[in-house]
């Protein structure tokens, strides 16, 4: 039972945290959004982002959600459970600036003592895994659409999609800690050091 009451005490905790950080996710993607457009980026995402990330999430809808799904040259045709929807993909909705979020976190959270090795299975795990997740995030905005409509598609993209990001990075770097990355030898000898020294004190 006490462990039940901690782990709802926990869920609360992180979606308190997920609100009161929704606001600075939201305002670091309009800063990145204007710094890719003034960096003449935007046409580059456009033009081969967009499409890659566009077949690949046809590929899932067709063949694992059973949706009929047709590449436009704006987007997808989604077509099931007796409706069809146009979706449109933005070059600034195909969350490029979770990947650009992930960097900024590993260039932080990489700093410890770790072996190389690791450190470079975190940066592969948390590249693939983000663009894994980004394509998982864009099909659920789709299936939202097609099952709601546009405005919960809309509502879901713009709040939940946030928080789905910063969960990602949470549960990525949760998992890094706790399976990836590894102690160097150099770490491990000092924390010998400190250990043997703490026992001669005893």
């Amino acid at each position: 039972m006490e462990s039940q009451i901690e782990t709802y005490q926990l869920l609360i905790m992180a979606a308190a945290a997920a609100f009161l950080i929704l606001p600075f996710l939201t305002t670091f993607n309009e800063l990145l959004t204007s710094v890719v457009v003034k960096l003449g980026l935007s046409p580059y995402l456009r033009d081969w982002a967009v499409p890659a990330v566009g077949r690949m999430a046809a590929a899932i809808l067709r063949y694992c959600c059973g949706v009929q799904t047709y590449v436009t040259d704006s987007g997808l045709l989604l077509d099931a459970w007796g409706r069809s929807v146009n979706v449109v993909l933005e070059w600034n909705c195909i969350g490029w600036q979770t990947l650009v979020l992930l960097i900024v976190t590993l260039v932080v959270g990489l700093q410890g003592n770790y072996t190389c090795g690791s450190k470079i299975l975190c940066i592969l795990v948390g590249v693939e895994g983000t663009l894994l997740f980004n394509i998982g995030r864009i099909v659920l905005v789709m299936l939202v659409a097609l099952s709601l409509g546009e405005v919960p598609a809309i509502i879901f993209h713009d709040y939940g999609g946030t928080i789905l990001s910063l969960g990602w990075l949470v549960a990525f770097w949760y998992f890094s800690q706790e399976r990836i990355l590894r102690p160097s030898a150099e770490a491990t000898a000092v924390g010998g050091v400190f250990n043997l020294e703490e026992a001669g004190g005893r």
